[in-house]
């Protein structure tokens, strides 16, 4: 135990925000922070493991990544999809045509550090964090557990509380660590809101750990939506009322910042009126 007065002087702050996975989501006030716990959630079909693998891309950060849901040969070749613009059909046949290929185009991504076991447990995810500072001398910057159905826990009672006892251990992990815990879970497929399920359609009714819950889904245009339906840094919108819309190319695995028309239009005109001068 230690007063107040004496931590916060020995500066750097615990739980400091991360740079934003997406533009729309920190002009919409939605960033994560380190030493904090973290949920993206959405029905079946709602893209949440392509959206957690673009901010993951694009936060640039040194992570620990646990995925059950996607084998090995699905996230590389969806990484070289980002990373060429081929599409992802094509980078699938690079691990048996061309493996030069493939590595030369998810090298760049080898700050996150991949785990694919597919019966996930606690210990598990405890002695990998370890095995990680042992090699690079600290703990990543954040973790992703993808997804939270998978993970097992010799605690809890049935699978909801099996399940709730898993966050409470992950929030306690990024408590110690000083990580950004980033779990992927499904919403109650069978009454969640369209598109976006609220804060309540979480599956399990496990809101109440994390500090920021990102709702995502797809509308009947199937255009991605997604929107917080908790922030505790900022506005949040539990009812998902007020969802945003978010560019996607699945061919190629991309997910990034939705640009309206007529703002293409707008900047198309003033890159021409600048030509012209």
């Amino acid at each position: 135990m230690r007063t107040l007065s004496r931590s916060v002087i020995r500066g750097g702050e615990p739980s400091a925000p991360l740079p934003a996975p997406f533009q729309t989501w920190a002009q919409q006030r939605i960033r994560f922070h380190r030493a904090s716990l973290s949920l993206l959630f959405g029905v079946s079909g709602s893209f949440k493991t392509m959206i957690a693998l673009n901010a993951l891309v694009n936060m640039k950060l040194p992570t620990l990544a646990f995925s059950t849901d996607s084998d090995e040969n699905t996230v590389a070749a969806r990484l070289a999809a980002l990373s060429t613009g081929e599409p992802y059909e094509v980078t699938r046949s690079w691990r048996q045509r061309d493996p030069e290929r493939l590595q030369r185009a998810v090298a760049p991504f080898d700050f996150i550090r991949w785990d694919f076991v597919p019966q996930l447990t606690m210990d598990h995810i405890w002695l990998s964090l370890f095995a990680y500072h042992e090699i690079e001398g600290r703990y990543p910057d954040q973790i992703l557990v993808d997804i939270l159905s998978d993970v097992w826990h010799s605690e809890g009672e049935g699978e909801w509380g099996m399940q709730k006892a898993v966050l409470r251990q992950l929030k306690a992990l990024a408590r110690e660590t000083g990580c950004h815990v980033l779990v992927v879970t499904h919403a109650t497929a069978d009454r969640a809101k369209s598109p976006c399920p609220r804060k309540g359609d979480v599956q399990g009714k496990l809101d109440l750990l994390p500090e920021v819950i990102i709702s995502c889904g797809v509308d009947w245009q199937n255009n991605l939506q997604v929107t917080a339906v908790k922030n505790r840094h900022g506005k949040s919108d539990p009812q998902a009322d007020s969802h945003f819309r978010m560019a996607i190319e699945p061919e190629r695995a991309f997910v990034g910042d939705y640009i309206a028309p007529q703002y293409l239009s707008y900047a198309n005109a003033y890159y021409d009126n600048e030509e012209e001068e």
